[in-house]
């Protein structure tokens, strides 16, 4: 019987944990197989396996996408069970977009649908850093069109010649195009605001916990939910009441009113939006975290500090724009992100959710301010040297650059560097 490499899942129980698809083709690759190929082998000696135990084996199931691996579905779970068996790998089920209720419908719906996606600037570090390009499980989440952590939209198609990625009988390493060959990173495309979804921090903890394979009581759940009701709505008849104004199609009310009756992942991460909770806290049962004591000093005589966990209020988020809009165009000088955050009141982490797009143009703002602030400088240190080197040479002096230095950042307040490469720029002209 062939031996299987033992290759591990990169980032267990982390936001950034690869998907299975990733690692199926990690592990084809080591062994000269596509994703598709490498599954078929995988179930023969599976197959062998259970004759030689004398249990039956159903019909082996194909996986044509290569992001049908990480979705639920009878191929995945047998991969996922032959590569628990053959490469010894028990955490791949976090590496699949399954439920974490206990008797959640297995269907995510709206959560999975759609090719492999990737994050170009991802993939640049990967590589750049020396290691191998792996998919995200978290790029999969199909209402998620922007990395989180380069404001980058994710693509799914090569931008060269727009050639599908999803193939799962590809051989070709994961960050080049297998139509045309050209690099998946070079191009990128800035995300705008508008490409944000209100649900993007509760899909992370959403992929950690899956990445950690829990399976959460529906019990715990469905209490959680009840008392949001009661203290956000005034109860289930008034948020009936509120889904028919809104004219919402979820009629979530049947799923409180019927406990056996468990909704899917996405309808409970839009429920938690519109509610304005954290989709972590409902599902582990707290929704409005108690105040917790973290005590800055080991020692339990001494009295030490203590902070509450407190649940946010919410937002007016349009006057914030226009504050944040009137101070990136109209503040002179032009200030940072840290900056501008500072000036309304706010966390420079909220501004970059919020609205990428001002966030680059108040950047570009700053730096065309930074680059005439230089020229003005440059412009200035040249005045200045010309005079000194004049005065001393009429003097019979040597032109130093340290005397320049030495009077001129006393009396201008100009930087060293700047008089430095002034002076330099004055003597070279003199020489020719």
């Amino acid at each position: 019987m062939t031996t299987f490499s033992p290759i591990r899942l990169i980032g267990c129980g982390t936001e950034h944990v690869e998907s299975c698809a990733s690692f199926a083709f990690r592990l084809g690759k080591a062994h000269g197989l596509s994703p598709a190929r490498l599954k078929e082998v995988m179930d023969l000696h599976i197959k062998h396996l259970m004759h030689e135990s004398g249990c039956g084996y159903k019909g082996v199931h194909m996986i044509g996408a290569l992001a049908s691996f990480s979705r639920p579905g009878v191929g995945t779970r047998q991969f996922i069970h032959a590569t628990e068996v053959l490469v010894g790998e028990r955490r791949i089920r976090g590496a699949v977009l399954n439920p974490v209720v206990e008797g959640m419908p297995s269907g995510f719906h709206n959560l999975y649908q759609g090719p492999v996606r990737w994050c170009p600037d991802c993939f640049r570090e990967d590589v750049e850093c020396g290691g191998e390009p792996y998919l995200r499980l978290i790029w999969q989440i199909y209402p998620l069109k922007v990395c989180m952590r380069h404001w980058t939209l994710l693509e799914s198609r090569c931008g060269y010649c727009k050639g599908a990625q999803d193939s799962a009988y590809r051989i070709e390493p994961l960050s080049k195009c297998r139509l045309c060959g050209a690099s998946l990173y070079e191009l990128r495309r800035s995300a705008l605001e508008s490409d944000l979804t209100p649900f993007a921090y509760d899909f992370q903890d959403l992929v950690c916990l899956i990445s950690r394979g829990e399976r959460l009581p529906w019990g715990r759940v469905h209490a959680a939910l009840r008392s949001v009701v009661d203290k956000e709505f005034g109860g289930i008849a008034a948020f009936k009441k509120w889904e028919e104004n809104v004219r919402s199609n979820a009629n979530f009310t049947q799923y409180l009113n019927e406990p056996r009756n468990i909704p899917t992942m996405y309808r409970i991460v839009q429920f938690c939006h519109a509610a304005r909770v954290p989709l972590m806290g409902v599902l582990l049962g707290e929704p409005y975290p108690v105040a917790q004591g973290l005590l800055f000093n080991d020692e339990a005589s001494t009295e030490g500090m203590w902070l509450s966990a407190r649940r946010v209020s919410g937002r007016d988020h349009e006057s914030l724009r226009k504050k944040v809009m009137a101070v990136v165009s109209k503040h002179e000088p032009p200030l940072s992100l840290k900056g501008i955050a500072a000036e309304v009141g706010v966390s420079h982490g909220y501004i970059r959710h919020r609205w990428p797009a001002l966030v680059e143009i108040a950047h570009k703002r700053k730096q065309l301010y930074l680059a005439d602030e230089r020229a003005r400088g440059d412009r200035m240190a040249d005045e200045l040297v010309g005079i000194f080197f004049s005065e001393r040479s009429s003097a019979g002096e040597s032109l130093s650059i340290k005397a320049a230095v030495r009077t001129l950042m006393h009396s201008s307040g100009l930087s060293r560097r700047v008089i430095e490469r002034a002076a330099k720029r004055y003597l070279s002209s003199v020489l020719l």
